[in-house]
């Protein structure tokens, strides 16, 4: 099956295409967002050793090293996005195996007793569960 019969599988299947940007790994964005910064450093070199000093060419390059700093801040921001969901599972994880550690050590009613202290004492998440704890 070609990529186009199974696109057109995956849409009868699960209907419409889904809308948005296309998601890819950090790796792939980060070497993407670099060589693109790079193409755009080799435009700014040839346009500085062109020599000409007219205005549209400074502004030219002025565009384009504004364009340099978006590309960088957005890579900056995808690096922070991708550690702290790091971070997160990790924690998940961590929370995940003291359960099940409390699972085995502890009988029901004790059991009960610890996961409602835990929930009543935790801070109350927010965002996307609706503050809502998950334990």
């Amino acid at each position: 099956m070609g990529q186009d019969e199974t696109a057109l599988a995956q849409e009868l299947i699960l209907g419409k295409r889904r809308r948005g940007r296309k998601e890819s790994s950090f790796g792939n964005y980060n070497d993407t967002t670099r060589n693109t910064i790079s193409q755009i450093e080799k435009k700014i070199d040839l346009l500085e050793k062109a020599g000409v000093k007219d205005k549209k060419t400074t502004k030219e390059i002025k565009r384009l090293k504004n364009m340099i700093s978006a590309y960088e801040s957005r890579l900056l921001k995808r690096a922070i996005s991708e550690d702290l969901r790091a971070q997160v599972e990790t924690r998940n994880k961590q929370i995940a195996t003291i359960m099940s550690i409390l699972k085995q050590e502890l009988n029901s009613s004790d059991l009960t007793r610890v996961t409602r202290r835990i929930i009543r004492e935790t801070p109350k998440m927010t965002g996307v569960t609706g503050g809502q704890n998950t334990l």
